[in-house]
């Protein structure tokens, strides 16, 4: 069987359709089930570099878990995805319960801004209610959502393109799930 997707090029474009459907959740529970996704797509890029790069299990990985686990954005998207699936995080080692780095993830009221163009080129905002989510690393730095998606992804295609690996963006029509011709 081949996997539906095959490269971290194609899990990368995947993290970005999820960090779009979950900045445009208009729901509670939509907006955490796509953050959920997203931190899980982003967390397993870890995987799909070491597979595409034929880098072998043990000890050659730890210099890439040590500069991954110094990113405090990177460990919040571990946690988040890691704890959802397992309930409790242990200690690889002694298999204890360890205690979570990042601080936050909580839900909280926001605004969105509508923006419409005249056919004069007149700008118009019009702002409405919205749900957001706000992540608070293990160094306490504050992350809306949106900012906390964009960089998880700016990382990521950085890393991977120092490593040898060229990430392609996809098209708006492709991110916004538009079928050919519509």
């Amino acid at each position: 069987m081949k996997a539906v997707l095959s490269s971290a090029n194609a899990l990368w474009r995947k993290a970005e359709r999820e960090a779009y459907r979950a900045l445009h959740a208009k729901s509670k529970q939509h907006k955490a089930d796509h953050f959920f996704n997203f931190c899980v797509t982003a967390h397993s890029l870890r995987d799909f570099f070491f597979e595409q790069r034929n880098i072998p299990r043990g000890t050659v990985r730890d210099p890439y878990y040590a500069q991954w686990n110094a990113e405090p954005l990177l460990v919040a998207v571990e946690e988040i995805a890691n704890l959802s699936k397992h309930f409790q995080l242990r200690d690889r080692k002694n298999w204890q319960p360890r205690q979570l780095q990042t601080r936050r993830v909580v839900h909280k009221p926001g605004t969105d801004v509508d923006v419409y163009v005249s056919p004069t080129g007149a700008i118009r905002t019009i702002p409405r209610p919205s749900r957001d989510i706000v992540i608070t690393t293990s160094d306490g730095a504050r992350h809306w959502l949106w900012e906390f998606q964009i960089d998880i992804l700016d990382y990521w295609r950085t890393f991977l393109r120092n490593n040898g690996i060229r990430v392609y963006r996809q098209s708006v029509k492709e991110m916004l799930d538009r079928a050919p011709g519509a």
